[in-house]
């Protein structure tokens, strides 16, 4: 997993790319993929809205 964000992060951050990343940014992507990995990204959307699920909800599908 560290090895594909490193690759990532250092395409984005070359200068042959169009769109650059500036450290700021790399890190705060980091930030959020961690949360992720962790399962707390939901949970800090659960507590910044109120009425967001939480992790242990469950949804139900209407098709």
């Amino acid at each position: 997993m560290e090895s594909a964000v490193n690759q990532i992060i250092d395409k984005r951050m070359s200068k042959s790319q169009q769109m650059r990343w500036d450290p700021k940014s790399a890190h705060q992507l980091l930030q959020v993929r961690v949360r992720v990995i962790d399962g707390l990204l939901r949970d800090d959307f659960a507590r910044w809205y109120p009425g967001f699920p939480a992790n242990g909800s469950s949804m139900v599908v209407v098709a």
